[in-house]
């Protein structure tokens, strides 16, 4: 249970909610439990559809959307691999932005979260030393409890798969197991990679 803005938001129903197809005008949340996103519209504290289509609901930026009929949202199910940009990294937990289910191309990209404890087997200290934002990551789902993906990089196939210089932006080549360098600036950074780093072809 959530509580937001003096009211309570149940998460156990929001799995519920994502995946239901909608007509133009129809309420589908609203706006103290989320932001309107793509094919919606806030009237009067109500978000709306703007469009007939599917909801898809992102629990961790707390967005509602809808895609058009035809395009029914993928949701990844435990033990499926995913491909996604880690979009900020915090002390203990990275959100990353999934952006390919398996070979499917997710059409209206959302968060997961990526937790220190399932990055590596052998001890983090730092999240930062083993994941920066912009990284492509290779992941596996372990959870969608409450519409939330939670992912896992443990496994030499899952890790960063492309990584860019903190320092001016350029690829960063592998040079050891966990030590990437930039080919522009010299500068060494260190990064959980997956075996098939810079090969994926993503």
């Amino acid at each position: 249970m959530r509580r937001s803005r003096g009211m309570e938001i149940n998460l156990s129903n929001l799995d519920s909610r994502s995946g239901t197809f909608v007509v133009p005008g129809e309420k589908i949340a609203v706006i103290e439990e989320f932001m309107p996103s793509l094919g919606t519209f806030e009237e009067c504290g109500e978000i709306r559809s703007q469009i007939a289509g599917f909801v898809v609901i992102d629990s961790i930026s707390r967005t509602i959307s809808v895609l058009r009929k035809g395009k029914r949202p993928k949701v990844p199910r435990r033990g499926e691999i995913v491909i996604g940009q880690i979009s900020s990294v915090e002390s203990k937990l990275a959100t990353v932005d999934i952006l390919k289910i398996g070979k499917d191309t997710v059409g209206n990209p959302f968060s997961g979260w990526l937790h220190i404890t399932r990055i590596s087997r052998g001890y983090v200290k730092r999240l930062e030393d083993v994941v920066k934002p912009g990284d492509l990551i290779r992941g596996r789902v372990v959870s969608n409890k409450n519409g939330v993906c939670q992912l896992t990089t443990l496994g030499n196939s899952f890790g960063v798969i492309q990584a860019y210089c903190s320092e001016c932006g350029s690829s960063l080549a592998p040079i050891g197991r966990s030590k990437l360098a930039c080919g522009n600036c010299g500068k060494v950074e260190t990064r959980k990679v997956a075996d098939d780093y810079g090969l994926s072809g993503v």
